[in-house]
Formats: structure tokens, C-alpha cells, sequence
């Protein structure tokens, strides 16, 4: 499956049972056309069983907000294929997330916006909470947190 220009999907239900040479699942397909064909926004990705092949991630990494993951990735991964990524769950950085990049154009996920939540593989806490589900999380560390905006902070709520 190749994604190029995806805005406003929902992908559920899949049991894809094929063993790709390439990739499951293309994040970045049309990535290399000027301009880019890699730009997408408010899409989840859910509940995919089955498959043996990696999931390519967007090279731009700005691009993994625009996607939730839920009960998704490859079983028994073969590395028969270029990718070996199983999922893109938690593969986000916090310099990813929106509001965190200059976005002159708009064409990113838009945000922040207060309740949008991600999975981060680098959060710190930065301080600023009053329990441990609450501190202010700042990029640099090696904490896997999911993090919601609360309308002035990235907040560690998981």
C-alpha cells in the first residue's frame, strides 16, 4: 500500500497476507517529485493484521502527525523486504510534533491544538507538573511518552 497526498482517511480492517519486496505500507511514496507528493493530514491507521513485509516511514518525519496508530504493524517480520520498520507506532520525535517546526505554508498537521495527542520516542520531562502523568515534556531525552497539548504545553499523559 502506498500512501501519496492523504488527508482526512481512515485505513481499518486490514489483513493484508502478502510478502512485499519493497513495503507493506509506503509512507513515502511521492517524496522525491517537486513538489513533494508527501504531505499528509489527519488520517488514522487501524487495527492491520497479517503482513510480513516493513512499513517505510515519510523521510519527512513532520509527516508521522498526520497519522494516528492503533493495534497496528507486522507479525513474524521477514526481512525479505528494504524495510524492516514493523509499525510506525511511537516513531515520532518531539521536534515532530505540530507547532514544534516552522510551517510557513500550512501543509503539515495543523496545531497545535489543544487534545491532540502522539506517541514520542524522545520526551524529557521539563518540569511543571504536579503528578507523574502531568510534567511539561521537552525534546533530547529517551523517554517514550505519549504526550497531550494542553493549549500552552506538551503534557506527558502516558
Amino acid at each position: 500500500m502506498r500512501c501519496r497526498k492523504v488527508r482526512d482517511t481512515a485505513v481499518i480492517s486490514n489483513q493484508l497476507v502478502v510478502t512485499a519486496a519493497y513495503a507493506e505500507v509506503d509512507f513515502d511514496y511521492g517524496a522525491t517529485e517537486s513538489p513533494s507528493a508527501n504531505i499528509h493530514s489527519n488520517n488514522v491507521y487501524i487495527g492491520n493484521i497479517g503482513a510480513r513485509s516493513g512499513w517505510n516511514p515519510p523521510s519527512e518525519t513532520k509527516n508521522l502527525a498526520a497519522w494516528y496508530f492503533a493495534q497496528t504493524g507486522v507479525q513474524n517480520l521477514m526481512y525479505n523486504s528494504a524495510v524492516t520498520r514493523p509499525n510506525l507506532a511511537g516513531y515520532m520525535t518531539f521536534a515532530d510534533l505540530p507547532g514544534q517546526f516552522s510551517d510557513p505554508t500550512g501543509v503539515y498537521q495543523p496545531g497545535p491544538i489543544e487534545g491532540q495527542e502522539y506517541n514520542i520516542k524522545d520526551g524529557q520531562k521539563s518540569g511543571g507538573g504536579a503528578a507523574a502523568f502531568a510534567d511539561i515534556v521537552a525534546g533530547g531525552g529517551r523517554g517514550h511518552y505519549k504526550v497531550r497539548y494542553d493549549g500552552t504545553n506538551w503534557r506527558r499523559c502516558g
